[in-house]
């Protein structure tokens, strides 16, 4: 008699099963992909820095500093903005001691609050009136990635004109960015120009027109001088030479009158040799005079 575990067992056997030929045959021809997991850059080498205690580490030190010296550094700052135009400073000239001071300050403010130096900025164009600077830390921030994202924030606020507008164009083509080729811009700085000029009006954009004309007057006037002063030094060229050639005859009349010289003092010693005979023939003279006397004494007394 079979057990009730046998009866099931048989049963299950039965349920199962072979798969199709056409399933089977899918089965077969199924291709497994290819997995790839290398990772790029595997190949390359990378430097570990070695490990440096937070206590000795200087960067770390820098982002550790007590709010009373961030305090001092941004005073610093604003005092350097305020007093910037005493000196007279060339914000385009790369070597400006004023121009190299505000970018050490800066830098150093940049560190803590990269959004304070545009907001001195702001102020010093609002309030103080100055434009020169303003437009030199806008340039400044549109180098330095940490203030970037604030240039649309502060850019139409700070500029006022058109001729504000180009400066900070200008003055960014001296910081020398090597990221982007020259005579470019940065994305940031280059949206924030865009947004900000079509709120230039057309007497604003005609101011700047007239000192673009005036100044290109002043071009060709220097222009002008530039063509007279080529032309005075081609005379004073032709001059030099008709100078040269004067030297020339000057140095052939030179060397005519040495030989005269010479000629001049063989004739002094001829004169000279001249005089001499002349002395001799004298005391001849004086000689011959006294024989005579002594010829006619013993005449009378023979």
């Amino acid at each position: 008699m079979e057990t009730k575990n046998q009866v099931s067992h048989e049963t299950k056997k039965k349920t199962i099963k072979a798969p199709s030929p056409s399933k089977l045959k899918a089965y077969m021809d199924y291709e497994i992909p290819e997995y790839d997991f290398k990772v790029d850059g595997d190949d390359l080498e990378v430097d570990i820095p070695e490990f440096i205690a937070p206590d000795m580490d200087v960067q770390m030190l820098n982002l550790v500093k007590p709010r009373k010296e961030v305090t001092i550094v941004k005073t610093s700052f604003v005092n350097a903005v305020s007093a910037s135009l005493l000196s007279s400073p060339d914000f385009h000239d790369r070597h400006d001691n004023t121009r190299l001071h505000l970018m050490e300050l800066a830098d150093k403010v940049i560190m803590y609050d990269p959004e304070f130096i545009l907001k001195v900025g702001l102020y010093a164009r609002r309030e103080l009136n100055i434009r020169s600077v303003p437009n030199f830390i806008l340039a400044l921030a549109s180098n330095r990635g940490q203030c970037r994202p604030f240039i649309k924030k502060y850019f139409n606020a700070t500029i006022r004109l058109p001729s504000d507008w180009i400066d900070v164009a200008e003055i960014y083509q001296t910081l020398c960015d090597k990221t982007i080729n020259f005579g470019s811009l940065p994305s940031a700085l280059r949206k924030a120009m865009m947004i900000k000029f079509p709120e230039f009006d057309a007497y604003q954009l005609g101011n700047t027109l007239d000192e673009l004309e005036e100044l290109g007057n002043t071009l060709d006037e220097l222009g002008n001088t530039l063509d007279e002063l080529g032309n005075t030094l081609v005379e004073l060229g032709n001059t030099l030479d008709e100078i040269e050639e004067l030297g020339n005859i000057l140095g052939e009349l030179g060397n005519t009158m040495g030989k005269l010289g010479n000629t001049w003092d063989e004739l002094g010693n001829t004169l000279d040799d001249f005089g001499n005979t002349l002395d001799e023939l004298e005391e001849l003279g004086n000689t011959m005079g006294k024989l005579c006397n002594t010829l006619e004494v013993r005449q009378h007394l023979g």
